[in-house]
């Protein structure tokens, strides 16, 4: 059992790397451009703690603005 499930990890992680490959490959820009997005995604969630905002509406715009781009 233990042999199999080590098999299907290291397939998945090939599998993974096979993807992010071929995505990094197909459109570099776009990997860099969700980096920056992350970035801003925490530089917001670090201004809305330091100026005392509510956490949980931050949370809930920062997803609605991740889901439309």
């Amino acid at each position: 059992m233990s042999d199999y499930l080590h098999e299907i990890l290291q397939l998945r992680q090939q599998l993974e790397t096979e993807r992010r490959e071929k995505l990094e490959a197909r459109a570099p820009e776009e990997a860099e451009r969700r980096e920056r997005g992350w970035a801003v995604t925490e530089r917001v969630l670090i201004w809305n703690g330091l100026a005392g905002g509510n956490d949980e509406y931050c949370a809930i715009l920062v997803a609605i603005d991740k889901y439309r781009t």
